[in-house]
């Protein structure tokens, strides 16, 4: 049994931040994302764009949310960047999916009403 220290028990617990501002989840995105889904004509790719737009935050443990993005990764996969026609928006679908997912930082933070 191992005792707890003062400094422990002042410790100040440390909160993910989950539910970001739709802006800063937005700015997570690369330039090329953005583009490449601003012109997108895939029905479930605009919707899930507009939908950003409409809400003013965005809940990152949120399952309909962490599918549409899978969806838009996916999708993304399939569209050449405008930066280098060779190379794919999206790479690696899995891995830009965590990227966007990860929790958020005091500068993300949503302070609003729920």
């Amino acid at each position: 049994m191992s005792l707890v220290t003062i400094k422990q028990l002042n410790k100040p617990k440390i909160i993910p931040v989950r539910i970001i501002t739709s802006r800063a989840f937005k700015k997570r995105l690369t330039v090329a994302e953005r583009d490449a889904i601003r012109a997108s004509t895939d029905p479930y790719v605009k919707d899930i764009w507009f939908d950003l737009n409409d809400s003013g935050y965005v809940d990152l443990d949120d399952d309909d949310l962490a599918l549409g993005i899978a969806y838009v990764t996916n999708y993304l996969t399939t569209i050449p960047s405008f930066q280098n026609a060779n190379v794919m928006t999206v790479i690696n679908p899995s891995t830009r999916l965590t990227e966007l997912l990860i929790n958020g930082d005091e500068f993300e933070k949503y302070n609003g009403v729920l």
